[in-house]
């Protein structure tokens, strides 16, 4: 406690998980094309679950917060944390199965290594109740007439703020992770077109699973889908957006005394989204498709809500 009612914390908090799920494409048949650790004549893919993945978590949190006096109270929080693990499990941003989920080069997972699916490095929430002071009994109009207390007095405003990192996320070709050939960043042009990164930038895999597959190229030099390949490109390179968030909610109980002292009808306005904020997801990754580098997501838009309340 640094001041009187403001308090302040400061902390580590990390974890270490150990045998998590890994689901992992131990065969595949040679002309199937997908990854796979050893060749199965006769299917398409063999999926194997197993619990070998590990994940770690690291971060330093800190709050500052106001007990409730004169009026108002204060929750503010900034998380800078980093999460990191070799595998997303059974479930993850790309979809569910072995081709998604499980390990760009299945004979090696351990290349998978990098930034969790739910790596938000940076995060601060602030959330306040204000009663705000106007009225009898607050600080200013306190000698206001009974009928301008009862429709001005009384008031109280709550906020939710929420600014936090996007989403990091991978680019692809054919579910596996690309190469990367040259700089990412996108140009002034591909920006003002809604293109978060730069498509030159990358290629297909070249790297073959298994260096004794032959037939594996086009005449181009492009790969075909007659063996598995490997990108170059670390997985979740690439992050989405910042997303910023504000709920506000605003409300007045007016006692109707001739009915009971308890009594109460509560008005309530509230607006979630104030600032109708676009808050996207992440980019499309897929360098095969024609939105690639395109984020068409958007996550809830201003919403407004009117409610009447009766307490007693």
């Amino acid at each position: 406690e640094f001041a009187r009612n403001w308090l302040a914390e400061i902390a580590y908090v990390g974890s270490l998980s150990r045998n998590l799920l890994l689901v992992r494409n131990i065969g595949t048949a040679k002309d199937q094309g997908g990854p796979g650790s050893r060749r199965v004549t006769g299917f398409g893919s063999v999926t194997a679950t197993e619990y070998s993945a590990r994940a770690k978590y690291d971060s330093l949190q800190t709050k500052v917060e106001k007990r409730f006096s004169d009026g108002l109270s204060i929750l503010s929080a900034y998380t800078w944390s980093k999460a990191i693990d070799d595998n997303p499990g059974g479930f993850c941003a790309g979809g569910t199965g072995p081709r998604t989920c499980g390990p760009d080069n299945p004979l090696r997972p351990e290349l998978d290594r990098g930034l969790s699916d739910l790596n938000v490095p940076h995060r601060f929430t602030f959330a306040s109740v204000y009663d705000l002071p106007f009225g009898n009994g607050r600080k200013y109009l306190k000698d206001i007439p009974s009928a301008a207390d009862f429709l001005i007095g009384g008031w109280q405003l709550n906020n939710i703020m929420t600014y936090q990192s996007g989403s990091p996320f991978t680019v692809t070709w054919n579910g596996g992770r690309a190469d990367l050939i040259g700089d990412p960043t996108p140009s002034a042009t591909q920006l003002a077109q809604g293109i978060f990164l730069n498509r030159a930038a990358f290629r297909a895999p070249r790297t073959r699973v298994f260096s004794g597959d032959t037939n594996c190229y086009n005449s181009d030099g492009s790969p075909n889908n007659n063996c598995p390949m490997i990108g170059t490109l670390g997985r979740n390179t690439f992050r989405g957006n910042n997303q910023f968030y504000w709920d506000a909610n605003l409300f007045k109980n007016f006692p109707i005394r001739s009915i009971s002292e308890a009594f109460n009808v509560q008005v309530r306005i509230s607006a979630y989204n104030v600032l109708n904020n676009v808050n996207r997801s992440t980019p499309n990754g897929n360098i095969d498709d024609g939105n690639f580098g395109r984020d068409f997501s958007e996550q809830r838009r201003r919403q407004m809500e009117f409610a009447l309340k009766i307490i007693f």
